[in-house]
């Protein structure tokens, strides 16, 4: 009897070409779920330090000015609205935020802020940004299952 030497045929060649191709699969998915995981994780940072440790406050507009914004698409005209607030240590702060032409509050007006105790920067008061938060817990999830899959 004859002995040939075993030698791959095309079908086994297949195989281990769409073996190959399904574990680069593999790790471009976990980059980028991984990716994806990091950027949600920023998003949502900011939105837990201020419901951890934000303080709410009540800040008078000390000056109102149009500034020019630059953007992507060019610049646009926007209002440089800057207003102060005192800390509960009696501390004085103040910051400035640009908000659309139609939207800037009057010389005096009184705003709802959020801010963070000792820290530079405050925001005017807004609603949770849910989707932040929500893009970061799905992403978690994503992310769990594609580590789950591949292990």
């Amino acid at each position: 009897m004859h002995w040939k030497p075993l030698r791959p045929s095309d079908n086994s060649a297949m195989f281990l070409k769409r073996k190959e191709d399904e574990s680069t699969r593999q790790i471009k998915m976990i980059f980028l779920v991984g990716l994806l995981f990091l950027m949600s994780a920023w998003m949502s940072c900011t939105e837990v330090k201020y419901g951890i440790g934000g303080k709410q406050a009540e800040a008078k507009v000390v000056s109102v000015k149009k500034v020019m914004n630059p953007s992507r698409h060019g610049s646009m005209k926007v209002m440089a609205v800057k207003y102060a607030w005192s800390e509960k240590g009696g501390t004085a702060r103040t910051d400035v935020v640009n908000v659309e032409i139609d939207q800037a509050p009057a010389l005096g007006d009184i705003l709802a802020i959020d801010f963070l105790p000792g820290v530079h920067g405050s925001r005017m008061q807004v609603r949770w940004n849910y989707i932040a938060v929500t893009f970061f817990l799905v992403m978690l999830g994503i992310g769990l299952f594609v580590v789950g899959r591949v292990v």
